[in-house]
């Protein structure tokens, strides 16, 4: 069974809307002129543009079935601990804390950062790390998003071509993998960052409308009913499962007619049997609430220490996803580059309560007893999910199951434009920077001869293609065995150590190359042992006598993958700081690096008419280069943010301190944040498609008027950027003089 294919409407919508994706990319394709335009997009983009390109990017398809299958398992409390973050990503946002100084090295790369900062071996090894995460990292993209289409739109399972049965989703990575490769290869960081911004725009007016629709379709009082009954419906439905697989162990254990099994699985049944009473639910399901945050600490995957590794990520780890690394340089400025952050709280406000309201609303739609008859369908799909060879699936696909009963004619096409866009927009931008990174960071720094501009455009685009062939290959054989987030986490930790290289080379002149190396190496080793080890973890936990490193390798894997994450952080940083302190004994130059002073030689460090003189100002990262406009913009963040942290802090109190809140006022509560967020979000979109329209004609002007170097394509000569040299070779004759 499948739910209901969409309708032709629907199809025309879809049609529609990738032809004139694809009409616009190949007409932007002719300001691509050189490699800097390649990598870059010649940080020729301003604030808007780049922070309407990055929401998408940020928000893929993937990251949004992960963020569904996350929310239907903790619902609001992920937005309530993520409130945790809000210190942290303030000073960071405010500081331009690692973006902004990276931005002012002028390089395209981090691994070409890594080569000025270090050494030419280090960014060869830095850079294969780098790539070797990410492709592992990226594989899993085109499975799980064109699985989603499979079963949104209702297409069969699978496909009979030529007498060949094939499961459907590979035409559909195809597809979507060949869309994602002609836009990153026809113009490179050009035609990506123009048509994820092109995206961005379609992508917020829809979820305006989907919003707004979700709201008119199911009352509060049944969402929040849902929410409450489904910890214990959960918990229900788990132990039934439970007892199922009981009863099927112990009929296998009577065929065999073992005494000993059938005595072991019989006590099995019987436990899984008793687990089924209405006392033995309550106690499974409680704390598990879905809109209490303090009242979840028996969530296991999604509890509160899987925000907090995020919130230490989130400052320590800044950057050491490389998955958008073009972007990081494309501004015209660094201070445009901050400005981009600056702004961007307020960009994702209304995708981040849409996301959380098609999540609950499936929810709904599967719980709810006034959603019977729809629900019965859509969960008898689910169920043959789960008894076929891939029961994650069942898992990963109930939102999209449940929205394809929920979108009327219409919407349904138009989110599913917005799904192929937040595929491809990430598609085409992780392939253009691993593709981009094996060559600018492993290749060029191996041969002795430059490449010819012609030459290095070429090779960039082979190697993008072949990170697109590798992730239909990988995603054709993959198996998923736990939730997404979970994998994203593992691959991630491959750069675990990536962090200490990062924030130590761009503020601690006394960082070490070999304290880098071993920060690095050390963590990439550690994660991809954690992942062969995992692929043993049946075997090793049924092992009858383990010694000490077996029952440690148990242990292991029993980890959530964010706290494997987390310590390996922590231990990279120890032996970072350590080696650096024995190793170096002459300070490096930050101020030539980061182009500052006299060495600031595209004069991107300028001061605004209207600045404020005041140092303390600058010291919470609102220099001379912020206008009156900029600094409002700063002014209003830290209010905003501040008063999502005042209720934080003030409710954390009255909790522990006076009496425990109350899930009514949990009830009102979230129905306040959902309509602020609906409201506020809705305005700021239209000021950010406005902004990034202005953005996209500066863009083409710059890029039509600009002189190109051929020069800036990566190369390091002396430790410093090979199109700087003459200025280098003339500071250094005035030096002498």
């Amino acid at each position: 069974m499948s739910v209901p294919f969409m309708s032709i409407t629907d199809w025309v919508i879809v049609l529609v809307s990738v032809v004139l994706l694809t009409w616009f990319s190949l007409r932007s394709a002719k300001y691509m002129q050189g490699v800097a335009d390649f990598l870059s997009a010649n940080r020729s983009a301003g604030r808007y543009l780049l922070s309407m390109a990055l929401l998408v990017v940020g928000m893929g398809a993937i990251t949004i079935v992960g963020t569904f299958e996350m929310i239907y398992n903790v619902g609001f409390a992920a937005s309530w601990w993520g409130l945790l973050a809000i210190p942290a990503g303030t000073i960071i946002t405010l500081t331009g804390w690692v973006a902004y100084r990276f931005r002012e090295t002028r390089c395209l790369t981090l691994a070409q950062f890594f080569e000025v900062r270090y050494s030419r071996r280090f960014r060869i090894f830095a850079g294969s790390v780098i790539w070797f995460s990410g492709i592992l990292n990226f594989a899993i993209f085109p499975y799980v998003a064109s699985n989603f289409f499979v079963y949104f739109c209702g297409l069969p399972p699978e496909l009979t071509l030529l007498g060949l049965t094939i499961p459907t989703y590979w035409p559909i990575m195809l597809l979507t993998l060949g869309m994602s490769l002609l836009y990153t290869t026809i113009g490179g960081q050009i035609t990506v960052m123009i048509t994820d911004c092109i995206q961005g725009i379609f992508v917020g007016i829809v979820f305006v409308f989907l919003a707004l629709f979700l709201l008119s379709q199911f009352s509060w009082a049944d969402i929040t009913h849902s929410l409450k009954e489904y910890p214990e419906y959960r918990a229900r439905q788990e132990a039934a499962e439970n007892f199922d697989k009981a009863q099927a162990a112990y009929d296998e254990a009577v065929k065999t007619r073992a005494a000993d099994v059938t005595v072991k699985k019989k006590a099995a049944l019987d436990e899984a049997l008793g687990a089924q009473t209405d006392e033995q639910i309550a106690k499974a399901a409680k704390g598990k609430s879905m809109m209490n945050p303090f009242d979840m600490g028996a969530v296991e995957s999604f509890s509160i220490w899987f925000f907090l590794i995020l919130v230490f990520n989130g400052f320590y780890g800044l950057m050491s996803n490389q998955g958008s690394q073009a972007y990081q340089s494309s501004g015209t400025s660094p201070h445009e580059q901050k400005m981009s952050g600056i702004i961007s709280v307020w960009r994702g406000l209304i995708m981040s309560v849409t996301f959380i309201l098609l999540s609950l609303c499936a929810l709904t739609l599967l719980t709810h007893p006034d959603y019977v008859e729809a629900s019965r369908q859509a969960r008898m799909v689910l169920s043959e999910l789960r008894a076929g060879d891939v029961p994650q699936l069942g898992i990963q696909q109930r939102v999209a199951v449940a929205l394809a009963y929920i979108l009327p004619m219409g919407l349904r096409g138009l989110f599913c434009v917005v799904m192929i866009f937040l595929l491809v927009t990430t598609q085409d931008t992780y392939m253009h920077s691993w593709g981009s990174i094996f060559i600018q960071d492993v290749v060029i720094p191996l041969r002795k001869k430059p490449f010819t501009p012609a030459q290095h455009v070429k090779w960039l685009r082979l190697s993008i293609i072949g990170v697109g062939a590798f992730a239909f290959f990988f995603a054709c054989i993959y198996k998923p065995t736990e939730f997404i987030q979970m994998y994203l986490a593992i691959t991630i930790a491959i750069v675990a150590g990536l962090g200490c290289a990062i924030i130590g080379g761009l503020y601690w002149k006394y960082s070490g190359t070999i304290a880098a190396y071993v920060a690095v190496g050390l963590g990439a080793v550690l994660s991809v042992t954690r992942i062969v080890v995992q692929q043993f973890t049946t075997q090793i936990a049924d092992m009858p006598d383990k010694n000490l490193v077996f029952r440690f390798l148990d242990w292991a894997n029993g980890l959530n993958s964010q706290y494997v994450w987390f310590y390996l952080m922590v231990i990279s940083i120890g032996f970072f700081v350590i080696l650096s302190f024995l190793e170096v004994r002459k300070p490096f130059d930050l101020n030539r690096m980061l182009h500052r002073g006299k060495y600031d030689v595209k004069d991107e460090h300028k001061r605004a008419r209207d600045a404020v003189k005041s140092v303390w100002w600058k010291f919470v990262g609102i220099t001379q280069e912020f206008t009156r406009w900029d600094r409002i913009f700063a002014y209003a963040l830290v209010v905003w943010n501040l008063g999502w942290l005042s209720i934080f802090v003030i409710a954390t109190i009255i909790n522990y301190t006076v009496k425990p809140i109350s899930v009514d006022w949990w009830s009102s509560y979230w129905k306040f944040w959902v309509w602020l967020h609906v409201s506020v979000g809705t305005i700021t979109m239209c000021w950010f498609t406005v902004g990034a329209i202005r953005d996209l004609k500066r863009l083409f002007t710059r890029l039509s008027t600009i002189k190109r170097d051929d020069r800036d394509d990566g190369r390091i000569v002396g430790h410093h950027l090979a199109a700087e040299e003459d200025t280098i070779v003339a500071q250094a004759d005035n030096s002498r003089l």
